[in-house]
Formats: C-alpha cells, structure tokens, sequence
C-alpha cells in the first residue's frame, strides 16, 4: 500500500479558476485521429458468410435491422437538435447489448439530414479526415471510449468541424472515468456531457429471434423455421448479441443448438482457415494451428502499424517456422487490413475474446506475458484480457491475476483497465494492496481514477479500526486527485474520525490531507481549522519533513481563504524547516519557496518574492512539466512587477518550454499573458497581441462572447485575458471600440464570479481604470 500518511504538495501559485490538467503534447495538440465516413455498408458476399457465417453478426453487415430501441434514437435526435454548439453523450452497455448497431442507424439517420458522421480512432498515420464542407452538423462516434485517454477524448471534443459537433461515445462502463470526464467537459470547457444506460431491449425476445432467423436464412440460403430456445427467457440471453447468435448458429446447423454459440461460430472460423490451408490452388501457407494463434494475437493488440505488428510477432514466438510478412500476408487473406495497419482482429469484438476465454493453447499464458511487457500494444492487450475476465473465470484466474502479481506494475501502464477490473471482480486483499502501491500519486486522470478505484476496493476490505483509518486517508487522496471531492471529502471525514477514536499519532498526516481536501472542495471554514490543527499536532511528533508539510499546506489554505499574514508565518516556517531537512524532496521545498514568494509578494516585495522564486525554478529545473511552468512563469510575472521585463520573457519561454509534455491550456494561458505583459514592457505590443491572441484561441474566446456563455471554472481566467487584450490595444491606440467591448466583457465576467478571487479583484480594479481611459479616448 502507499503511504497512508500522504500529504499535499500544491503551493499558492497565482492561478485564475481550476486547471484541468491532462497528459498530451501540449496546446494545442496535433491531431492524432483518424477519421471516416461511417457506418459504411458493406454487402454480403454470400459465398464467403457461408464458410464463416459469424461475419452476418457484424454492423457493416446491417443484415438484422435494429429494433425495440426507438425511444433511445428519439432521445439521441433531440440532443443532436439540441442548442449546445458542441456536446457528448456517452451509451453504455455490457458488450452485446447493441451499441454499435443502435449508433449505426442513429448516424445513418443524421446522413439522410446533411450531417456529417465520423467514426473517430486512435491509429496514427492513417489518411487524413475528409473535409466538412457544407453540412448540417458533424457527428462524431467513438466507439470503446473508455479505452481513450481522457485527454484525446476532449481534443475530440474540441474539434470544430461544422456548425453544430456531437460526440457520441460508446462504452461498456460509465464509472469513475465518466464522471471524471463529464465534469471537466462541463465545468472548465462548457460543453454539454450526458449519459444513456442502454437497458434490455423492448422487444420480445421470441420476435427477435425468428426475425434474425429470416433474415440470416435468406443471406445463407437456408431453412429459417428454427425451434425456439428453451431457456430463451433466461439470463444466457440478456443480450442481444446471444440472441442474434443463437438464431444464425441455429440457421448454420439446421435448428440443432449447441450449448456455447461462441464455441460454434469459432470451429466455423477455424474451418475457413483449414479450407485455405488444404486446397488445392494456391492453398495459404499457414498452418490452422498458427492462424488460431495469430488471430488471438490480433485479438489482444487490435490493430497495429505493420513494424508494430511484426515486433508482436517476435515478441510472441510465432516466426519461429514462418516470417512475420507471410504471417501476416496469410492473415490478411483471412481478415482484410485497415487503412494503414494490420492485425485486423475477429469480430464481434465478443467473439474474439471468446476465442480468448475458449483457449487451452500451453503458448497462450506465455504470449500474454510477453505483450504485457511492451508497448504500444501493451495497454490494449490488459484492456482486452480484463475485459474478457468479466465473463470468464478462467481468464482472471489463469492469464489476468497471475500478470498482474508477476508485475504491479502494470496497474501504472493499463490504467482505466486496472479499474474496471477493480470495479467488477473481486481481487484479494494482496493483489490490491500491490497495484495501489505501484499506482503513482498525481499520475494524471486516467491513472489517479484507477487509483481512486482500488483504494475505493481495499477501503471495502476494512470495515472498522486503523487500518480502516489509514485506507479511508488514502482513498480520500486518491479521490482528490481524480476531482472526486465531495466523495474525498466524506473519506477524509472519516478517516479522521477514526483517528480521534483511536487517539492515534497518524490523525496529524490525516488531518494535513483533510485540510487541502476541504480547501479543494470549497469548504474554507473547515479547511482552515484542520490545517491548523494538523500543524499544531504535527509539533508533538518527531518528524521534521511531516511539519514542514504541514505548514506548507496550512500557507496553501491560507492563501485560499485571503489570510496573507498566516500565510506568510506559515510559508517562512516551511521553507525554514525544508532546509533544515538533509533528506528534502526538492519539489517540496521548491513548493514552499513559492508559497513564500507569493506571500512576500502580495505584501508589497517582489524583490524578495523573485530571489525565492528564482530559487523555486531552480530545484525544478530537472523535472519539467506543470510545477516547472508554473514556477518558471511566477518569475515572469515577478520579473515584469520589478521592471525587469526580458529576463521575464525570458522566464516566459522557459515555461512554455517545460509545458511542451503536460497538455494543461490553464497554465500554458497563465504564461502567455505575463509574456505578453513582458512582451509589451520591451514594446513589441504586436506580439504581445499576438500571445492573447493565441491564449483566446485555447479558451474559445474574443471579446463578443458572452460572459454567461464562458463555463465558470474558466471565467476568471478568461476575465484576464481579455482584460490585458484591451489594455494592450490602448496602448498601442488602435481597434479601440474592440478594446472597450473586451474590458466591458471582462468586467461582466468578474461580476459573475461568486467569491472573487485576489487576483479577480486586482484585474476589476485594472479593468475599471482602463475603461474610463478608453471612454475618455473615444469621447
């Protein structure tokens, strides 16, 4: 288990409104999907659905219409009629239950109106989206969304191309990393994000099958007067899929019904492949036995970039007796190539995870391990094999819990996977307490939600005492980082409780968590008291980091609740502690250094407030990312305060540089607008211009949109762009009714900010002045 006493590194900073902070490339992020005109229907060769009739079960296919599910196609028309400019919808369902084939005939449907449908993945390298032109609206459709990284899904949404953007998500979940998503869409990007359960399908199941029947009898040519299952009104057929395989297995044997549908459509495939190994004209030199192993393997990785395919290929000791470009020449005969990758897998996806579940090949648990250790395919493979373990006790038992001992280290590479897993079998105490272990602190949103999920899991396993306590304070960690704050919120609660309960020397780490939760969570009051008191406790223990924590936290809450003189106590106390410490982590004390520039500088002393941020910046130098940035930027702005404004620029660069690795379009928005201030300090306004010009293109912003229209996590934020727009045109003395409309528009945004910040304040202030300059000027 990680350290139950963790306690919280964030410092003061001078940050407008939350940032949301995703792994990527940067802002603005190239573009890493492909994108096609989708569904794409694809008629019966009736030869070939003969010799492997499971191909009817594909969408492309369409050869059993959709029913029973008119009122979720309503509900869909009218979000995609809806107002919103942009907005996503997720359905959800366990596989089988016709997501796809229900979001085929709603992009169909939008087609027939002028939309545009794109069926949107992850693939590198492939062909380039095709053009909008003229349409009514673009649709977007992803399916297994919760295997994207969260930060492609909201570069997916950001896309913009047409007058109206859905995104429409599929999924076989909707857990943490749902509600984490939906929150920062429509909190910080103001864009719509909703849900649909897909129930059971209203439709009798009896109908349904006999409709299937006829259908899949005319394509094959066969008798479709089929018995009806038995047990057609048991759980075995909850699905749609079940049914659909029982009516074509039923059509494919003459009415006799096996007890594994699955079972049977896969000796189907496995027929195809021997008939292709034996015949007599150009018979595929791949043997039935390697071509089983191949397609598994395509299972696993999905597909792949054809160098990729081949390390796959040697990684699993197939090339052993044939080469990898015959292996997968011969495999492309079976299962044509994509655009631009190959490994094209079996489907329904159910099939080849059943394909999975169904293997007693000795070369499977070995091939496991071997992809399980390498990316890029990594990650997909444990999604794949976790979400084959839902269904088959084999699989977890045998292939997923045996990777996941050998290395927990696989919890920090599979991410959301280790939290469906987490979510929808039950592991070990053991097991669990090594994932969480291995899952890093603050590691991004997809892993802090996986995190988040195994702590919520062990948090069950210990229903009283102090183990309970210490699990609670890491859950309530955990939910933190995943933005979970009211559930953190209660975890902590809890946690301290017990603590008190038990008189425990840990209740002064669970009381430092508490209190930048509560400060997370908006409950200034409480947050204030438990970080004081976490510091007062922490004096009577021997542990000289712990207390310089602490206080470092109690500064942090200080300066979110206005207390500039406690702050600055606390901060100077920190940094002075951190010193004295031989062992200090330097991001800590870097942390704590900053919180005491903030405070000196707040209290009128920038000079001093810039040595110690200077010195911040240096303890970052090695790291990168955010914390560098942010550091790098406050000797901006600290630079720009005492008049030195290129060594401010300078400092500026230096901060876009370390975010060049962290996809975070708050901080990166922070930085700009010092450099334009720097910027037009050494008079180049044109470019300082040009900097909140790029700062209104990552916050969809100009001076004309509305206030009301900004989402509120962002309107502070925004409230300072445009304000340093407006002044920077007065400055320059041009565009001037432009300059107005953006102060106007700034000040409005300030107004609607619930408890202003100091930094909302100062920017009122400015905007306040410079309005009446450019009244004035165009009087």
């Amino acid at each position: 288990m990680g350290d139950p006493r963790v306690v919280n590194s964030l410092h003061a900073g001078t940050v407008f409104g939350d940032v949301f902070q995703i792994g990527g490339n940067g802002i603005p992020i190239p573009s890493r999907f492909h994108l096609a005109p989708w569904p794409r229907r694809v008629d019966v060769a009736p030869g070939l659905v003969r010799e492997r009739p499971g191909l009817l079960l594909e969408e492309r296919f369409a050869v059993v219409p959709l029913t029973g599910r008119d009122d979720v196609l309503a509900g869909l028309g009218a979000w995609a009629d809806g107002p919103d400019e942009v907005s996503v919808r997720l359905v959800h369902a366990a596989g089988g239950a016709g997501k796809t084939r229900l979001a085929a005939e709603f992009a169909r449907r939008l087609t027939d109106r002028g939309w545009l449908v794109l069926a949107a993945d992850l693939d590198p390298g492939r062909a380039p989206a095709p053009r909008s032109g003229e349409v009514a609206g673009v649709l977007y459709v992803v399916d297994y969304a919760d295997r994207w990284p969260s930060a492609r899904l909201v570069e997916l949404a950001r896309e913009r191309r047409g007058p109206r953007v859905r995104v429409l998500a599929l999924a076989r979940s909707a857990d943490f990393w749902w509600s984490a998503l939906s929150r920062r869409l429509s909190s910080v990007d103001g864009i719509p994000a909703t849900e649909t359960a897909l129930g059971e399908v209203a439709v009798d199941r009896s109908e349904l099958f006999r409709l299937a029947c006829a259908r899949f009898g005319a394509v094959l040519d066969r008798p479709a007067d089929i018995p009806l299952p038995v047990d057609l009104s048991s759980s075995r057929f909850d699905s749609v899929l079940s049914v659909l395989m029982a009516a074509l297995v039923g059509v494919d044997t003459g009415g006799e019904l096996p007890r594994d549908f699955a079972a049977h459509l896969i000796e189907r495939e496995r027929a195809y492949w021997h008939g292709l190994h034996t015949r007599v004209a150009e018979p595929m030199a791949t043997p039935p036995w390697l071509m089983n192993r191949l397609v598994t393997l395509a299972t696993l990785t999905g597909p792949l970039a054809y160098a990729d395919a081949r390390a796959a290929l040697r990684a699993t000791d197939l090339t052993e007796s044939h080469s990898a470009d015959a292996l997968l020449a011969d495999h492309a005969k079976c299962y044509p190539n994509g655009d631009g990758v190959v490994l094209t897998p079996l489907r329904p996806d159910r099939l080849g995870e059943d394909l999975v579940a169904l293997s007693t090949d000795p070369w499977l648990p070995g091939a496991v391990r071997a992809l399980l250790d390498r990316a890029p395919w990594n990650a997909h493979v444990l999604t794949v094999l976790v979400e084959t373990a839902t269904r088959s006790s084999a699989v977890l038992t045998e292939l997923v819990e045996p990777a996941l001992r050998a290395d927990p280290g696989l919890a920090a590479r599979g991410g959301r996977a280790v939290a469906r897993l987490v979510d929808a079998v039950d592991l070990d105490v053991g097991l669990l307490t090594a994932l969480e272990a291995h899952l890093p602190f603050g590691g991004g949103a997809d892993l802090d939600i996986a995190a988040a999920a195994v702590a919520r899991k062990l948090a069950s396993h210990y229903p009283s005492g102090g183990t309970r306590a210490r699990v609670l304070n890491l859950l309530a960690y955990r939910l933190a980082h995943a933005e979970r704050w009211d559930e953190a919120v209660v975890a902590a609660d809890e946690s301290v409780r017990l603590y008190r309960e038990l008189s425990s020397a840990e209740l002064a780490f669970a009381l430092t968590n508490q209190g930048w939760i509560l400060a997370g969570a908006g409950l200034l009051d409480r947050a204030t008291a438990a970080s004081l008191e976490a510091v007062e406790r922490h004096r009577e223990l021997d542990d000289p980091a712990a207390l310089a924590a602490a206080l470092a936290n109690a500064a942090s809450v200080a300066w979110r609740v206005g207390d500039v003189a406690t702050m600055a106590v606390t901060a100077a106390e920190s940094v002075t502690r951190y010193r004295a410490v031989p062992t200090t982590d330097p991001s800590a004390l870097a942390a704590a250094l900053v919180n005491l520039a903030v405070a000196h500088s707040v209290s009128g002393d920038p000079v001093t407030a810039l040595g110690l941020a200077r010195e911040a910046e240096q303890l970052h130098a090695t790291t990168g990312g955010a914390a560098a940035a942010r550091t790098a930027n406050q000797v901006a702005e600290l630079c720009w305060e005492t008049g030195d404004h290129a060594a401010g620029l300078a400092a500026a660069d230096r901060a876009l540089a370390a975010l060049a690795s962290a996809d975070s379009p708050g901080e990166r928005v922070l930085v700009l607008i010092n450099r334009a201030l720097c910027l037009a300090g050494l008079d180049r306004i044109p470019a300082a211009l040009a900097d909140i010009a790029t700062a209104m293109t990552i916050l969809q912003l100009t001076p004309s949109t509305s206030a009301t229209a900004v989402p509120p996590a962002r309107r502070g934020l925004a409230a300072h762009v445009l304000n340093t727009h407006g002044g920077l045109l007065l400055d320059l003395g041009e565009r001037l009714p432009e300059a107005l409309l953006a102060i106007e528009r700034s000040l409005e945004l300030i107004d609607l900010i619930p408890a202003p910040t100091r930094h909302d304040l100062a920017v009122r202030a400015d905007g306040e002045d410079v309005r009446a300059r450019l009244r004035a000027a165009l009087a």
